[in-house]
């Protein structure tokens, strides 16, 4: 039974909801970003400009598409019955819920006894016999074999009853019982929702509260697995029988069994291993005869399929009649028109061995996927969610995986994204050459439930990667050849690749190609420098074309620009069309000093974090390689130490230089690509000490044949480049010419300024009169935590507040403190005394 749910009359529980309204869907799994009044994508169907809040959501509840729900729309039970796919008395449970008007713990009563309303009688041949006459080829000998006995239902019908068994066998009691009346009538079906006289008729039943399970040898099959050689895997109890009657007394090692739900009923992963571990399953051979009717056989192909991933020898025999849609002949009828037990041994020695396939994956068009057990049978027993996933990832291979909660599936070598749950149950569908049944209910999981839970619980990969690293990184999914999978090169393809550039030096040669390598690296992320192309040689030297290069290389790149609003360009970043490029260019920068501390930070960040369009807070991991195109770059010191400087001369131009350097790469990539694993593969050549980048210089750098002379360009470069450590140069020599106006010897002795005259002289060098105080010392001390300074020091407090200069010849020598006195004296007179 489920938790009592307070009970509330519906224009009263629509009051209490009024103004809680995105509370109470948020709650229920609706997206927040979609609770707004103007138009924009569907979170249902994914229309991209079709939805919208009404504007008074909050007191109403109402949503609008106009493609999914364009009428009855107007208050929050619809909107949640809408989202959920469920029904009314489903949703104002919900609502209940979160409004918190729910009282006790959610529970399902117990199944019932499937013996309650089983009388079993003594074995007594009469009954049995009388039953034989309405089954030819059926005898009582192999009804006792099987378990049979006669019996009463409901007190009121004489039936034969045959015990389903379940993983313990014959140790404990049957799990369910099929039965048939005893004069070959029929018996009534009863169900949870009817609540005067049956709901209909059938000649055989399960009792109420059955399980699924075996019949026929399966305590035997579990009981005594060394005795059996063969096993036959049948279609019904009829057959079971039947086969049982044929075989010679003298041949005991066969075992035939059957399963309770027929042939829709799917292999349990204890029927496999039972059968497994029987004489039959590890030298012997499984025989698989199902009716000759649809259902039939894809029941067939699906159980031969199965255990010829775990069994020695599997056949899926074929019976010699014409395959009908539904109800086609059966074992009993081909025995019953004279065959014998010698010829069905011949049928099954003309049958080839089923492939052995270790995943067992089936041949044949699988069963819908349903929120309820047995959907032949309508009994619409629920199915809990693990059940209902199970059956979800059975029907399509393990599929869907998802980064974050983005779904996804490979298909014909192409990554295709599962948006809304529309398009997963269309998938679905495809999958099982049918549509998913989903019953309404409260105790039912609605297709937008499985949907979520998905999300959270499919086989997630920190990225999808369209080109391969090396060495390849954890946890990501390659839609593309590994790099294990790539036979190395000879390097003339990278090789011929630079050849089309044009570097200024030898050097740069060496710098291009760690700019084309960097990307295929699989090292730690946000462990890559900038690449920042420049010329002597001014514009029009292919700065820009020569970096669009290596985007084409990788499958293409992301432009950004350095006036975007830094949240935006994460947004762009986190979008599913740029997760799968790898290169990031800033082209044709124009700054006279580029300082941009969201970007320096960027660049070293160990993910990308933000939120993403239309799902809210994401992240990938931060393997991205920046380049930037720039004359005359001139930056911050923090951005500065992340550059790689790389020089190009002017080319001799020619019409099509762009088109062949494009092609090339188009006809040579995994060539390419081949060399880029050779390099990344050799041995490291020795390099002392490591900067900044130290995984990228040991892994990347260190493959060069020469690497310090390269390493000490860069640092050259960077130093260069520095425009922080030119405005210290300018600082740091005001300083010492006002310490030199006041008759300080500054290459002999230690002074202290103070923070006065540190500010002002500050101000005066830079001229920058509206600098505040404060925010001139932070500027100083954090220069000179960096050691942009090579005079200046922090002083401590024991002079009070300032700033502390020493000569180059000033050590163990007094610190003088009299600054503020020969300031004094020069303002009083010209000279000091």
């Amino acid at each position: 039974m489920m938790a009592s749910v307070r009970t509330i009359p519906v224009d009263e529980l629509k009051r209490l909801a009024s103004g809680r309204w995105g509370q109470i869907l948020t709650h229920h799994g609706f997206p927040a970003e979609h609770l707004s009044t103007t138009h924009g994508p569907c979170p249902k169907c994914g229309g991209v400009d079709r939805y919208r809040a009404f504007d008074d959501f909050e007191q109403t509840g109402g949503v609008f598409c106009n493609q999914c729900f364009a009428t009855r729309n107007s208050d929050g039970i619809s909107t949640l019955r809408w989202w959920l796919d469920c029904d009314f008395t489903t949703a104002v449970r919900r609502i209940s819920e979160a409004l918190g008007f729910t009282s006790g713990t959610p529970r399902r009563a117990p199944p019932p006894n499937p013996a309650l309303h089983l009388s079993l009688r003594s074995w007594h041949e009469l009954p049995v016999k009388l039953w034989c006459r309405h089954k030819p080829g059926v005898t009582p000998e192999a009804i006792q074999r099987a378990g049979g006995l006669p019996a009463r239902y409901r007190e009121q019908y004489s039936v034969i009853a045959f015990p389903i068994f379940g993983s313990e066998g014959l140790k404990v009691q049957p799990v369910g019982w099929v039965i048939f009346d005893q004069c070959g009538g029929e018996l009534p079906v009863y169900s949870s929702q009817q609540k005067h006289g049956p709901a209909g008729w059938k000649r055989m039943k399960l009792t109420a509260g059955s399980q699924p399970g075996l019949l026929g040898d399966a305590g035997r099959l579990i009981a005594a697995p060394d005795q059996i050689t063969t096993v036959w895997k049948v279609e019904g109890v009829s057959d079971c029988l039947a086969l049982m009657a044929a075989i010679p007394a003298d041949q005991p090692g066969h075992a035939i069994i059957s399963t309770s739900n027929g042939s829709r009923e799917r292999p349990q992963p204890w029927v496999l291993d039972a059968i497994a571990a029987t004489a039959a399953g590890t030298s012997g051979r499984v025989i698989v005869i199902h009716d000759c009717d649809q259902p039939g056989e894809h029941g067939a192909l699906r159980w031969a399929n199965q255990l010829a991933a775990t069994c020695h020898e599997v056949r899926h025999v074929r019976l010699p009649f014409e395959v009908q849609a539904t109800h086609g002949k059966d074992l009993r009828d081909w025995l019953n028109d004279r065959h014998t037990f010698a010829e069905l041994l011949e049928l099954v020695e003309a049958t080839p061995a089923t492939e052995r396939r270790p995943d067992g994956a089936a041949e044949t068009p699988h069963d819908p996927l349903t929120n309820y057990l047995n959907l032949h049978d309508r009994m619409g027993e629920p199915l809990s969610m693990d059940r209902i996933l199970s059956r979800c990832f059975e029907l399509t291979g393990g599929w869907p995986r998802r980064v974050g909660r983005r779904l996804f599936i490979f298909e014909s070598g192409e990554i295709q994204s599962i948006e809304n749950q529309q398009s997963y149950f269309g998938y679905l569908g495809q999958r099982a050459e049918r549509p998913s049944v989903f019953w309404r209910g409260p105790e039912y999981h609605t297709k937008g439930e499985v949907f979520e839970q998905l999300r959270r619980v499919a086989p997630a990969y920190e990225s999808i990667e369209y080109c391969p690293h090396e060495p390849e990184l954890p946890n990501r999914f390659y839609a593309c050849p590994r790099s294990t999978e790539i036979e190395p090169g000879t390097g003339q393809a990278l090789d011929a690749l630079l050849s089309l550039l044009c570097p200024a030096t030898h050097i740069d040669r060496d710098l291009l190609k760690l700019m084309f390598v960097t990307p295929f690296w699989g090292g730690p992320a946000g462990a890559r420098p900038i690449f920042v192309l420049t010329s002597d040689a001014g514009r029009g030297v292919g700065k820009t074309a020569t970096a669009r290069m290596v985007g084409r290389l990788y499958g293409g790149h992301i432009d950004l620009t350095t006036g975007e609003a830094f949240e935006r360009i994460k947004e762009r970043l986190l979008t599913p069309e740029s997760l799968r490029f790898r290169v990031v260019l800033l082209d044709n920068v124009k700054s006279n000093r580029l300082s941009w501390s969201d970007f320096e930070g960027l660049v070293t960040a160990p993910a990308v974090s933000g939120r993403a369009l239309y799902v809210g807070e994401s992240q990938r991991p931060n393997t991205l390689t920046f380049l930037m195109t720039m004359n005359g770059p001139s930056f911050s010191k923090d951005l500065a130490q992340r550059s790689v400087i790389i020089k190009l001369d002017r080319p001799e131009y020619t019409a099509d230089w762009i088109h062949r350097v494009e092609t090339f790469i188009d006809q040579h990539r995994q060539a390419i690509f081949a060399d880029i694993i050779v390099f990344l593969r050799r041995e490291r050549a020795t390099l002392s000490g490591h900067g900044r980048w130290g995984a990228w210089e040991s892994n990347v750098l260190q493959r060069l044949p020469e690497p310090a002379g390269v390493r000490r360009l860069i640092a050259e470069r960077q130093h260069a480049t520095d425009s922080d450590a030119d405005q210290a140069d300018l600082i740091e020599d005001y300083y010492r010419r006002q310490l030199v106006d006041l008759r300080y010897a500054t290459g002999e002795e230690r002074i202290f300024i103070p923070t006065e005259y540190a500010a002002r002289w500050y101000r005066e060098a830079l001229n920058d009169r509206f600098a505040s105080t404060i925010k001139v010392m932070r500027s100083i001390n954090q220069a000179i935590d960096e050691s942009e300074f090579s005079r200046l020091f922090r002083s401590g407090r024991s002079y009070g507040r300032g700033v502390l200069w020493c000569g180059e010849n000033s050590q163990d020598k007094q610190i003088l403190t009299d600054l503020d006195h020969r300031h004094e004296l020069t303002t009083t007179s010209n000279h000091f005394p």
